[in-house]
């Protein structure tokens, strides 16, 4: 699942992706990116697990998965900080292979 915030006739509006285990899609456009969105489309009981970005709303959903991409970008960010030790950087880019 995804969800993007987008600008629709000077509006902020939120575009959520979901795709199921059979690869079925189903696209929503709200007005919220919170939590409500996902319990209008799982209910109030979420007993299964996502694939996810890290967006706080996400965090009501019992087991999580992080997105590859989504955690790569923020591991590159912490090791180009300063102060990070330069030993970290050859690991973490060779352990993407």
């Amino acid at each position: 699942m995804d969800v993007t915030g987008m600008r629709v006739l000077d509006k902020n509006y939120w575009l959520w992706t979901f795709r199921t285990p059979d690869d079925e899609v189903m696209v929503a456009i709200r007005l919220s990116g919170g939590e409500d969105v996902l319990r209008e489309f799982f209910g109030l009981d979420i007993n299964g697990a996502g694939v996810v970005d890290g967006w706080r709303a996400h965090n009501i959903i019992p087991v999580i998965q992080r997105c590859w991409v989504h955690l790569i970008r923020k591991i590159d960010t912490f090791v180009e900080q300063p102060g990070v030790r330069s030993c970290q950087k050859p690991f973490i880019k060779n352990s993407r292979r």
